[in-house]
């Protein structure tokens, strides 16, 4: 009967650890520096980075006009992630979409000439890993979802 009861106790004791540990760290939230300019994160431009849990998010670059083969206009948008964090942080080209003038947002396109594509993996404390992601084109805004099953983006770069 001791044994139960003490089983019992331990049980709950850990299970309480375990749900405070979760509550802490998914609260944690970034800190920013007040002297810096404030960048709304849904109307950026491009070279603006987006601090998402310490993990720094750059649209670089967006080149347009890439025709391939079969005269399909495509985009190319060059991104940078950072770790600036302790722990691990994921990187995944399903982060990403493009929308066009009309609201209607896509994934990736595929381009069988690409270079440097963004992949997705892991980077440790201080990594950073920089690839191109291709759209269908027109494109006016890039979006950056922090999981890719996000409803809402997280960032919004403008294109041109």
């Amino acid at each position: 009967m001791l044994k139960k009861s003490l089983w019992k106790i331990v049980s709950l004791a850990v299970i309480s650890s375990l749900a405070l540990f979760a509550l802490v760290a998914c609260g944690g939230g970034s800190s920013s520096n007040s002297s810096a300019p404030k960048i709304d994160p849904m109307n950026m431009q491009i070279g603006n980075t987006l601090t998402y849990k310490n993990l720094d998010i750059c649209v670089n670059e967006v080149e347009t006009g890439i025709i391939t083969y079969g005269n399909k206009e495509l985009v190319r948008v060059n991104v940078t992630y950072t770790n600036k964090g302790k722990s691990d942080q994921s990187f995944n080209v399903y982060d990403w979409k493009a929308a066009d003038n009309n609201g209607a947002s896509r994934s990736q396109a595929f381009y069988l000439d690409a270079e440097n594509e963004l992949n997705s993996g892991s980077l440790m404390s201080g990594g950073s890993v920089t690839g191109n992601i291709y759209f269908d084109a027109p494109v006016s805004k890039i979006l950056y979802y922090n999981n890719m099953f996000d409803k809402e983006a997280s960032g919004i770069w403008n294109v041109g």
